[in-house]
């Protein structure tokens, strides 16, 4: 028996568990995902570390994004590439919904979470796709008077109805599901199988993270942590849309 090998094991799942989010319950998957991320960004970070010095030290005009990006701050680069993927996303799913009732990666979300012949209250529906209220609202409005979406009585809550797929939603999804499976194909670009586990890894790591900020953070405590000051409250206040 390689009780060395035992001892490596136990001390990196108790890092594995180190990591996890509060109130996440480490699991057999999540471990061997994580093994598979550590042991890829561990062969690849000499790798990175010399392509990003090479980047910077670069001057002609085809670096010069590069360069810029390694001088910023390593979150903010993050948050920004991360930003122009929902950027690309978006700019490739105006071609799948050009002949579609469905006209947004927002409309789909909605339409999707009710596929086939799914019933929920206007709040849960929002809820689930971790948009505000107004937003949300104005989305399952577009998609009723578009004919995507229709409502029906609660019969569990006289005060609320539900919402639900018409028979032209349905058609319309099952219309754009080729579009966006080719979306999907598109979005991960180049990356090998062992990256997108990788990628997997670390954005369902994110999303746990956020999650519970979103449904459960109120406004003042998003303000404070966000350190949004009286001077940028001061500015925002002259916006003809904020109140």
């Amino acid at each position: 028996m390689n009780y060395g090998f035992l001892r490596e094991l136990i001390t990196l799942a108790e890092e594995y568990e180190q990591q996890q989010p509060e109130g996440q319950s480490p699991d057999k998957e999540g471990f061997t995902n994580w093994l598979v991320t550590q042991q890829y960004l561990n062969a690849r970070q000499e790798g990175m570390d010399k392509e990003l010095e090479n980047m910077a030290k670069a001057g002609s005009n085809e670096n010069e994004q590069g360069a810029f990006l390694i001088n910023r701050n390593l979150d903010s680069n993050i948050a920004v590439l991360l930003a122009f993927m929902n950027k690309f996303s978006n700019y490739y799913s105006k071609r799948v919904f050009k002949y579609s009732a469905i006209y947004s990666v927002d409309d789909f979300g909605f339409a999707i979470d009710l596929f086939p012949d799914q019933k929920l209250t206007k709040a849960q529906l929002i809820r689930v796709n971790f948009m505000e209220k107004s937003s949300g609202m104005e989305v399952i409005k577009r998609l009723i008077k578009q004919g995507i979406l229709q409502e029906t009585e609660n019969p569990e809550d006289g005060r609320s109805k539900l919402v639900m797929l018409t028979d032209q939603g349905r058609a319309n999804i099952i219309g754009v599901m080729p579009g966006m499976a080719n979306i999907g194909k598109l979005i991960v670009g180049n990356l090998n199988q062992e990256q997108k586990m990788v990628l997997l890894q670390f954005l369902r790591s994110l999303h746990q993270f956020h999650e519970p900020i979103y449904l459960n953070k109120s406004e003042e405590e998003l303000e404070k942590e966000l350190e949004v000051g009286p001077y940028a409250k001061q500015g925002a206040m002259k916006r003809p849309d904020i109140e």
